[in-house]
């Protein structure tokens, strides 16, 4: 792209024909539910005029009008958020042991308050035992999963990953269109972005307008060449 700044021209690669696996991250919809929410949803039912509900004479109408008005405020107090399901990362971790955790964090509120010496030893072996439950779990959940593979050495390493948090990076080009051949080889692929790279600049020169492909020409006469006008866009003024 000239821009007319000399040697500030900018570069464009538009890249067709990459074919990327798709990973859509799965979602779910729940609506917000907490005293608030509540006690908005009962302050507009109370506030609402049902007289089209009290003085109609036609039951079916009369149920409309209650459901409508109805969902109408049940849908401004109780508004549906979108939510993304992270992978998990943790499958060991079961509802009994987050219910346990949770606990913990509640006790440590109290434990950090407290100068009761009975109360913070209970909590300090409070947390052994839950620290020992928790290896516990891990090591027979895994150990299950290595019984129960046909693999061994696969399902080893990724309980290893697992451990280490190492996660597996399929965000990548699987196949790229260059000469009108699909390349999936990502050697090849790496060659070709590489000797695009490497060869775009004279490329450019060569084929720049009003140059006469040679690079030697003066900048000013390369210019003045090819911006005999003023740019419509950008004016520049004196100070």
């Amino acid at each position: 792209m000239i821009n007319g700044l000399s040697d500030h021209d900018g570069q464009i690669i538009h890249l067709s024909s990459i074919y990327y696996p798709n990973h859509e991250q799965p979602f779910s919809y729940i609506r917000k539910f907490d005293n608030t929410a509540v006690q908005k949803f009962t302050n507009l039912l109370s506030y609402k005029n049902w007289d089209d509900v009290f003085q109609g004479n036609n039951v079916n109408e009369i149920f409309n009008n209650f459901h409508n008005t109805y969902l109408r405020i049940f849908y401004t107090s109780f508004p549906i958020k979108k939510i993304y399901e992270l992978p998990k990362t943790k499958p060991w971790l079961t509802n009994g042991i987050k219910t346990s955790c949770a606990n913990k964090r509640n006790l440590y509120i109290t434990y950090r308050n407290s100068k009761d010496p009975n109360f913070k030893h209970y909590y300090k072996k409070y947390c052994r035992i839950l620290s020992s439950t928790i290896t516990a779990v891990k090591k027979r959940y895994f150990n299950d999963k290595i019984i129960n593979s046909t693999n061994t050495s696969k399902i080893t390493w990724n309980i290893i990953k697992t451990v280490t948090n190492k996660r597996i990076n399929t965000d990548t080009a699987t196949s790229v269109n260059i000469n009108n051949n699909l390349i999936t080889n990502p050697i090849t692929i790496a060659d070709a972005f590489n000797t695009y790279f490497s060869s775009v600049a004279g490329n450019l020169l060569n084929n720049l307008p009003g140059i006469l492909n040679t690079v030697n020409t003066d900048p000013l006469e390369y210019l003045k060449n090819n911006y005999s006008k003023p740019n419509d866009i950008i004016h520049l003024k004196t100070l």
